[in-house]
């Protein structure tokens, strides 16, 4: 086995199947346990389904909350500079 930066490569022509499944295996542990990650537990349509129900909805409140806020920016900015003076039709006296 080599390990070289970002590419991990085995090569063993000589290994029989079971002995290369089981390598592969461990190799495949010890990647998860250092990144932190681990295979989900449900793995069906309808959980996959409500997943993506629940990120679309997370997504529309993600946009109406930075809709919100540009609006309030815009409203600030129209507070400190009145559109009359932005096209430069200046408020008489």
């Amino acid at each position: 086995m080599s390990h070289q930066d970002k590419d991990v490569r085995v090569y063993t022509p000589e290994q029989d199947w079971s002995d290369l499944l089981h390598q592969h295996l461990s190799l495949r542990q010890e990647m998860m346990r250092d990144l932190g990650i681990g295979v989900g537990d449900r793995l069906s349509w309808d959980d996959y389904v409500q997943r993506e129900q629940n990120f679309i909805v997370l997504i529309r409140q993600e946009l109406k909350r930075k809709f919100v806020l540009w609006g309030m920016w815009q409203a600030w900015q129209f507070e400190l500079n009145p559109k009359s003076e932005w096209w430069g039709a200046y408020q008489r006296e």
